[in-house]
């Protein structure tokens, strides 16, 4: 039964331990606000350093708003890869039946990192299509921390 027991407590402790990511992960958590409308007079720099107010890319079509970080090294890009996935998937149109807006949430991050973030993207899954209708966008830290509230997204 020894030989048995500090394997098993070992393999115990070794599992049991708390990585960073897990951490990260359990921090992320998302509050249920449909129907809620969010503020149109936020302002955000898209990927050509371009201000704008939100309202700008809700007022046409329905909109795909994704927040992440350019530089996450994990959840975030699972989520762009997963969301690129998707679009190609659908039956509908990006561009024509619904637009998509990715809203950084490090406000230290630049417009410069968010242009190279959107021409990997737009090569590596959209390369057939001619239309822009993903825009990748940087923002103050008050600009997203309210942004974040009103979408229920906290991390």
């Amino acid at each position: 039964m020894n030989k048995l027991f500090y394997p098993i407590l070992y393999l115990t402790i070794l599992f049991s331990v708390e990585s960073p990511s897990d951490k990260y992960l359990t921090s992320i958590d998302v509050d249920n606000r449909l129907g809620n409308k969010i503020s149109g007079d936020i302002q955000i720099v898209d990927q050509d350093n371009n201000m704008f107010q939100l309202n700008h890319y809700l007022k046409d079509k329905p909109t795909v708003l994704l927040m992440a970080y350019y530089e996450c090294p994990m959840l975030c890009s699972m989520m762009l890869n997963g969301l690129s996935n998707v679009i190609n998937d659908s039956n509908l149109i990006p561009g024509e039946d619904y637009n998509v807006l990715t809203v950084s949430i490090d406000p230290k991050e630049t417009s410069k990192l968010s242009k190279e973030k959107k021409n990997n993207y737009m090569s590596n899954y959209f390369s057939e299509l001619n239309n822009d209708f993903w825009t990748f966008t940087t923002s103050s830290a008050d600009n997203i921390n309210q942004l974040a509230n009103e979408l229920g997204f906290k991390y």
